[in-house]
């Protein structure tokens, strides 16, 4: 979350629109992202969508490796684990950036599946998810999403499964 309202507070400034703090982040990010873009004030007729998010990711891929797990998050992920919980990741983010962050905290082991998007405009997981169920092949019934966005919530009922949201995140 910080990194993220860091490097787009580098981008709002840039063109001189106001700052974000962690509250009114809370209050505008949504999906898709370029409703969030809007809410912040950008104009799109300067700044195209395609050029906002091109620089908004070249700026948080360049220190995505400075953010740290949430505290006791891998002994989390190690109980469900060896409770015997499958446990896939579903995001927003590019598929490829992904898998390297996930390897860089040494969680990949946890993982059966890790499905990002093939692209950095974070429009919608919901394709991605549905694919990923299918993948999976669990009843819906038996899956649980655990997300840090309303988008997450609006995926999880779509795809008819259970959901958690955890507000230590976006």
């Amino acid at each position: 979350l910080d990194l993220s309202v860091d490097v787009m507070n580098a981008l709002l400034a840039r063109r001189g629109l106001p700052r974000l703090d962690r509250a009114r982040y809370h209050a505008l990010f949504d999906f898709p992202v370029r409703t969030y873009y809007g809410r912040l004030g950008f104009d799109p007729v300067i700044d195209s969508f395609d050029r906002l998010s091109v620089e908004f990711i070249s700026g948080y891929d360049a220190r995505r490796f400075e953010s740290s797990l949430h505290r006791g998050a891998a002994g989390v992920l190690a109980a469900a684990a060896g409770a015997g919980l499958r446990q896939s990741i579903l995001s927003a983010y590019r598929h490829e950036t992904l898998h390297e962050i996930v390897a860089h905290f040494g969680l990949t082991a946890h993982f059966d599946q890790i499905a990002g998007l093939d692209n950095i405009h974070a429009h919608s997981k919901l394709a991605l998810g549905h694919a990923l169920v299918r993948r999976l092949a669990i009843a819906p019934a038996q899956i649980l999403l655990v997300g840090d966005t309303l988008h997450d919530l609006e995926v999880a009922r779509e795809l008819g499964v259970d959901c958690a949201l955890i507000a230590a995140g976006h």
